[in-house]
C-alpha cells in the first residue's frame, strides 16, 4: 500500500479519535447525536458478548490489531491473562493508554505501529483484527496474514471483525458519501478467500450484531424528541434489553428480521459488520 494511502488513513483516524469520545471513536454514527455514547456502549457490549459466546477468553493471551482507543481491548482484559493492542493512529493509542492508567488496568499494553511492520515476540492464543483489514489492500493483507504465522500456537484463533459488502461485488470508500479514507468493503466470500489462500479455514462467520430494534425506533423520532432525557433513558433500557436478550436470538434466527436484512442489501449503503473466525490448517 502506498505511503500516500497510509498517511491519508492515519490522518483520518487520528481526527476521529480527537473528535469522538472513548466509546464511539471510529464508529460510524450521526453527527450531533446525543445518543452516540449509548450506542457506542451497546456496540461494546454486544460485540464482546458475541465473541465470548463463541470463544473462551479466560486466561488467554490476545493480540488486538487495529485496537483504536482500546474499547474492546478493555473488555477482553476482563477475562484474558494479557492483551496487547496495536494501532497506527497515535491519538487513539494515547486515549487507550490514558484510559488504562485512569482505571488501573494492568494487563494491557499498547503500541503504535503499522500492521505491515509490527514486530512482536511470543505466541498469542487469539489474534483479533478490529475492523482494520478493510483499510488495507489485498497485497498487504496477504503479507500481514503470513507475518502472523510465527505468533500463533497450534490452537490459535484469528478473529477478523470487518465491514463487508452485502452485494456480489466489493465497494470502496469512493462509493460512499462522507468518507475521505481508503477503505475496501470486500464481499463475504472474498474475506474467506483471503484467509483460505494463506492456508486458513473459516469455521464461523456471522453479523456481529443484528437489526437493532430500539435504535430503529429512536431514529424514527423527530430530532427535538431525540434529545429529551426521558427518551434517552428509554433508549438506554432498550439497548440493554437488545444486547442481553434480542441479539443472541436474532443472530440465531435471522429469518425474524429478513425483511430488514433485505432492505440493507437493496439500500444505498449495503454494508454490514461481520465476524470471521479462522484457524490455521495443519
Amino acid at each position: 500500500m502506498s505511503n500516500q494511502i497510509t498517511n491519508l488513513n492515519k490522518s483520518f483516524w487520528n481526527k476521529r479519535a480527537e473528535k469522538h469520545s472513548f466509546f464511539v471513536a471510529g464508529a460510524p454514527m450521526k453527527e450531533n447525536n446525543p445518543a452516540n455514547v449509548l450506542i457506542g456502549k451497546y456496540r461494546n457490549r454486544t460485540e464482546y458478548s458475541h465473541l465470548k459466546r463463541k470463544i473462551n477468553l479466560k486466561n488467554k493471551i490476545l493480540l488486538d490489531l487495529g485496537c483504536g482507543t482500546g474499547r474492546l481491548s478493555f473488555q477482553f482484559a476482563k477475562q484474558c491473562k494479557k492483551v496487547v493492542g496495536v494501532d497506527f493512529a497515535e491519538s487513539m493509542i494515547l486515549q487507550a493508554k490514558n484510559y488504562a492508567k485512569l482505571h488501573n488496568i494492568k494487563n494491557v499494553e499498547y503500541f503504535v505501529s503499522d500492521l505491515q511492520n509490527v514486530k512482536l515476540e511470543g505466541k498469542f492464543d487469539i489474534i483479533f483484527f478490529g475492523g482494520v483489514l478493510m483499510c488495507i489492500d489485498d497485497v498487504d493483507v496477504n503479507q500481514i496474514i503470513k507475518n502472523l504465522h510465527p505468533l500463533l500456537n497450534d490452537d490459535s484463533v484469528i478473529v477478523n471483525r470487518d465491514t463487508v459488502s452485502l452485494l456480489n461485488y466489493r465497494m470502496s470508500s469512493e462509493d460512499l458519501k462522507g468518507r475521505t479514507d481508503f477503505t475496501i468493503y470486500r464481499t463475504i466470500s472474498e474475506v474467506k478467500e483471503l484467509f483460505k489462500t494463506n492456508n486458513y479455514s473459516t469455521f464461523y462467520s456471522s453479523e456481529t450484531y443484528p437489526f437493532v430494534l430500539a435504535l430503529n425506533l429512536y431514529n424514527r423520532l423527530p430530532l427535538r424528541f431525540q434529545k429529551k432525557r426521558i427518551v434517552l433513558w428509554l433508549l438506554n433500557i432498550g439497548l440493554h434489553f437488545q444486547s442481553l436478550i434480542l441479539d443472541p436470538l436474532l443472530l440465531r434466527y435471522r429469518w425474524i428480521y429478513k425483511k430488514q436484512y433485505d432492505a440493507w442489501v437493496n439500500s444505498s449503503y449495503p454494508l454490514k459488520q461481520f465476524y470471521f473466525f479462522h484457524k490455521k490448517l495443519k
